[in-house]
């Protein structure tokens, strides 16, 4: 079984001996997790490959350029996106053609042309896996970053689907990047690109804080909201400068080509993607290769500086080109057109076997006991208990769960394996975190039940275990407009909490188990503004909130994610989603006046929705929402 290059992940824990997708091994021990040091981790090939392998290279930081009749005006930018988990859960033969035949060949065309420069984005899987079994290409990489050739960028260490969840777990998969470039002496850039380009303005703030500091917004996202309007050299958007990736520009005196905006995996392949990887035809296409090159020394004659998005920005603000205000958005994926926006990833039904419901809401539910953990190994050290053990068990929580929420299971077109993929990781993160709170606890002095409130970061011990049952007949002012389903009779219970709040419950069983089956659930959404809280942004309090008008936008029919599941219905009212029931991604239709939610890709065994109607302001349904979906109390018998 392969080992990756992760010092903290060598795990000894209290588990029986468990093989999940990715050739991992839990083995059984005391109870408490340890690790080994990165240099007893890194496999004798990476040391064999040369003390280069240890330097500490940085990504360049664009160099300051002043303004004068020598500055570039056409550019020729690339954006090569990879995906090691192309295929989650397939195994090694899959991740080892990526960089063997997809990804090596790129490389040795930047070392044809020392005068060419690409930008390169990854997951640090990616090149955990690469510094483990192909230590000559990890080097190979690293000169070309150093060389300032390869622009590195590395948003996410799994490519998750991260508009789909809250922003402590982006935090989570920042922490995994880190360990992974610090263990191996190589950093990215300051430019973000994301897995299926999801972009959302969350993204902007949470990148500043992270120290990134360009965003990269896919162009058909950017003509999704905005329609068929020219792209600007630069905008900018709380403090953080956007250029749109696969956006020709002429304007302002500035010409930008894009020689490549794809997946890196199929440049070098002639088009074909690893899925062909069993029939043979996943292979180095030699013709390909030559053809781009060929075009780019056209481009290079004609004046195009062959260049990094980097290099791009700092040419553009030495020209004294100013930023454009990003124009309205919501959260979204780069081909929206083809998926109806997230809806590909969260609700629809087109690979051989999707659950894309059952993903999500099973990630949802084990991210609180991740979360839960670190509540607990807070309250340890506050009784100055050494928490070592605990906080390795959560960085291997923390990483399952990060395989979980990665964006293959549930859209494009998910087999299998890559539906289990995510639904063993998740169970593997919940097991982990779960046996590590119980010996927390105990540690603390709690039997019986144990109330972890995540919010208050507080423990106590608790009697019961308080949950509201939600079973009584719904008042008639609700805003549901319809429900409909495919083979599914239904039936909606609530429970009215308080004066503001009122819990809906509606489940769904089976009436034949062998059909195609869907379900439909619309509210009246009596408002021309979209009022929700971007992913990345549920901890902001009142600046969580963004607000456009239906006008804003090119379409009166809009899809977006609501991570949070927070929306506003109506001038008095607002939906919370309780994300670990029910996370399908929601329509907003201006002029039906209805916000829509179909799941075609319901559990044949039946299932159920849960969402709660808030009456009241903003801050009232804030505070509800980091009730039911930030910060849940947990509790652990």
């Amino acid at each position: 079984m392969a080992k990756q290059i992760f010092g903290f992940l060598m795990l000894l824990i209290s588990l029986s001996i468990i093989s999940c997708s990715d050739s991992r091994e839990i083995v059984k021990d005391s109870g408490i997790y340890s690790d080994v040091s990165i240099e007893d981790a890194i496999s004798d090939t990476l040391l064999d490959a040369g003390t280069d392998s240890f330097e500490v290279v940085h990504s360049c930081t664009p160099a300051t350029i002043k303004n004068d009749e020598t500055l570039q005006d056409k550019f020729s930018l690339s954006l090569f996106h990879y995906n090691i988990q192309y295929i989650a859960g397939g195994g090694e033969k899959y991740e080892n053609a990526i960089i063997r035949i997809g990804f090596e060949p790129i490389l040795d065309i930047l070392l044809r042309h020392p005068n060419w420069k690409f930008t390169i984005e990854m997951q640090a899987y990616m090149v955990e896996i690469m510094a483990e079994r192909y230590p000559k290409t990890f080097i190979k990489l690293k000169q070309l970053v150093k060389n300032c050739q390869v622009e590195l960028v590395s948003f996410h260490y799994s490519d998750q689907l991260f508009l789909a969840y809250p922003v402590n777990d982006m935090r989570w998969s920042i922490e995994l990047n880190n360990d992974i470039f610090s263990s191996l002496g190589i950093f990215p850039s300051g430019v973000v690109f994301t897995q299926e380009g999801q972009f959302g303005e969350g993204m902007l703030p949470f990148m500043k804080e992270n120290n990134y500091n360009i965003a990269l917004y896919p162009k058909n996202l950017f003509r999704y909201f905005q329609g068929n309007i020219p792209f600007k050299p630069l905008y900018s958007k709380y403090d953080t400068d956007i250029v749109v990736v696969g956006g020709s520009v002429n304007s302002d005196g500035i010409l930008v080509d894009w020689s490549y905006f794809n997946d890196g995996e199929l440049l070098t392949t002639g088009g074909f993607s690893p899925y062909f990887v069993d029939t043979g035809n996943y292979k180095i296409d030699e013709e390909s290769i030559k053809k781009y090159e060929n075009e780019l020394a056209v481009k290079e004659q004609a004046g195009y500086r062959i260049t990094t998005v980097g290099d791009y920005v700092a040419t553009i603000k030495a020209r004294g080109i100013k930023a454009e205000p990003l124009p309205p958005l919501l959260d979204g994926t780069w081909q929206p057109d083809d998926t109806q926006n997230i809806f590909r990833w969260m609700g629809d039904m087109k690979g051989q076997i999707e659950r894309d419901n059952y993903v999500l809401t099973t990630n949802y539910n084990a991210r609180k006991y991740v979360l839960s953990l670190e509540t607990v190994i807070g309250e340890l050290e506050k009784k100055g208990i050494d928490t070592d053990s605990y906080k390795k068990a959560l960085k291997v929580a923390k990483r399952y769960l990060a395989f979980a929420e990665v964006s293959d299971s549930t859209g494009w077109y998910p087999n299998k394996i890559e539906v289990e993929y995510s639904i063993s990781n998740a169970n593997l993160a919940k097991e982990i975190a779960l046996k590590t709170i119980k010996e927390g606890l105990k540690s603390l002095g709690i039997n019986g039940i144990g109330k972890i409130d995540n919010q208050a970061k507080t423990i106590t011990s608790a009697s019961t275990k308080e949950e509201i049952i939600i079973d009584q007949d719904c008042p008639l002012d609700l805003p549901i407009a319809e429900i409909t389903s495919e083979y599914y009779s239904y039936k909606t219970f609530c429970k009215v909490v308080d004066e503001n709040r009122t819990d809906v419950r509606i489940v769904f069983s089976p009436t034949d188990t062998t059909k195609f089956k869907t379900a439909t659930l619309k509210l009246k959404y009596d408002t021309d503004i979209v009022e929700y809280i971007p992913a990345l942004m549920e901890e902001r309090g009142k600046d969580a909130f963004v607000s456009y008008h239906a006008s804003n936008f090119a379409k009166n029919e809009l899809n977006t994610s609501l991570a949070s599941g927070l929306i506003r219905l109506d001038s008095e009212r607002f939906l919370i989603k309780h994300n670990e029931y029910f996370h399908i991604s929601p329509f907003m239709n201006f002029e039906t006046k209805t916000i829509t939610f179909i799941d075609n890709t319901p559990e044949s065994s039946g299932f159920e929705w849960r969402f709660s109607i808030i009456k009241g302001d903003s801050s009232k349904a804030y505070q509800y929402m980091k009730d039911i979906n930030l910060y849940p109390v947990v509790f652990i018998e």
